[in-house]
């Protein structure tokens, strides 16, 4: 879901997490599953390989109606465009997951607003009501819009959203903004849960469609 980027908000000082709920699960290993709040946010030394994610949701995409070829026009414009904007393609991938688990031909969302595989905010690209396959150009113009920026897109991409903190950073791709930097959950539109479930896929702590929904279901904000 993309909204307009707005300014990005850091508070000067930020809050500490004393007192937080706890995670749903102890992250005892990278794989485990937990309630993310903000400086909790996996590091990167924690994220399975891009091979290894992309490989393991493949299943996933197809389906959703993905051919063979879509996915793999999928997985080189990951990573073209994760190299051009020097950042790792296991984030872009998260974030096609939790958008779309990979189907081409989404809905747009948003009231029509937002389309392709990583839902853009005015992106030009789309293949809703298309019949698989959706053409190649046309996938790799939709992961540029979401990782790099394209032209006629209005809405947040990964490399104009980047923080200090790939958590801030999926904040920011929600909403536009990271309102609290201590409380990622905080959001005045988009998905509260949504810098919880990109941690979590990263990981492999969610890892099928079913296993995103129940984690939604059992992690609630924090006051």
């Amino acid at each position: 879901m993309y909204y307009q980027l707005a300014a990005i908000t850091l508070l000067v000082g930020a809050l500490g997490v004393d007192g937080a709920p706890p995670r749903l699960v102890p992250r005892q290993n990278s794989n485990a599953s937990g309630c993310l709040y903000g400086s909790d946010f996996p590091a990167e030394s924690e994220w399975l390989p891009f091979e290894t994610l992309f490989d393991n949701w493949t299943p996933t995409f197809t389906a959703q109606g993905d051919t063979a070829g879509e996915v793999a026009t999928m997985k080189k414009a990951l990573q073209l465009y994760a190299g051009e904007g020097n950042f790792n393609p296991t984030f872009a991938t998260a974030i096609i997951i939790q958008e779309t688990f990979g189907n081409t031909a989404r809905a747009c969302g948003d009231g029509g607003a937002s389309c392709g595989v990583m839902q853009v905010k005015g992106g030009p690209s789309s293949c809703v009501g298309q019949a698989h396959p959706c053409p190649d150009d046309t996938i790799s113009n939709m992961i540029q819009c979401g990782t790099v920026g394209c032209a006629g897109a209005t809405g947040t991409n990964i490399k104009a959203c980047r923080q200090s903190s790939w958590g801030a950073t999926a904040r920011c791709y929600n909403t536009g903004s990271v309102p609290d930097p201590s409380n990622l959950w905080s959001a005045p539109w988009g998905t509260p849960a949504y810098v919880n479930i990109i941690g979590n896929i990263l990981t492999g702590g969610v890892a099928s469609t079913t296993a995103r929904d129940q984690l939604m279901a059992d992690c609630t904000p924090r006051s």
